[in-house]
């Protein structure tokens, strides 16, 4: 999404045998609802879909969004994980 910028230094990328876990963060000075709206209008796009508050499903697959706001940042929070994950 343009105005966010990953945070490479802070991704986790991890294979386990019944899926994979990956974890990346991102931030920007952006509002919080454009980054809903961004992501409920996208998602689908690629196949994802939206299955609570910015927790998608595909292909057995969740994809949490985790929004938090820091002084004027807004920081992103992506969490993909094999669907029977916590």
């Amino acid at each position: 999404m343009a105005g966010l910028t990953e945070d490479t230094a802070a991704t986790l990328d991890f294979d386990k045998p019944d899926g994979r876990l990956v974890e990346v963060f991102a931030y920007g000075e952006v509002g919080r609802d454009d980054v809903v709206e961004f992501y409920i209008t996208v998602m689908p796009e690629f196949g994802w879909q939206l299955a609570n508050d910015l927790v998608f499903s595909r292909d057995g697959e969740m994809l949490r969004i985790h929004l938090s706001a820091e002084d004027r940042l807004l920081l992103v929070r992506f969490v993909l994980s094999p669907h029977s994950s916590q």
